[in-house]
């Protein structure tokens, strides 16, 4: 997106990413191109949830949030962070939650 010409500020808003990191993503495009990218490590620590469970949560996505309550069939990160907590005892803060759901393709 970068690449493509986006704003920072554009790219934060679609891949809800930090403004901090999309400033170091497009300075290492700078310096060294695509290349730079692929080299750099993702960091953050290990999610507390395994496969099984990134796996139940895709498939609950799949479903409606009427089956967990919710009184709209549409699935915001919200509504995500509270099915997490009640299903895992795991309070994930909304823009964690997001980013699950951006990488399970629901984004």
């Amino acid at each position: 997106m970068l690449m493509a010409g986006e704003t920072i500020e554009s790219v934060v808003q679609q891949l809800g990413i930090s403004t901090p990191s999309a400033k170091r993503y497009k300075a290492l495009l700078k310096e060294g191109g695509l290349a730079a990218l692929e080299n750099i490590s993702v960091g953050g620590r290990k999610s507390v949830l395994d496969p099984t469970a990134f796996d139940w949560i895709a498939e609950a996505l799949r479903g409606s949030p009427a089956a967990f309550g919710f009184e709209t069939g549409r699935w915001t990160d919200g509504r995500l962070q509270q099915v997490i907590y009640k299903q895992f005892g795991v309070n994930f803060s909304r823009v964690y939650t997001r980013r699950i759901m951006i990488d399970l393709g629901f984004g």
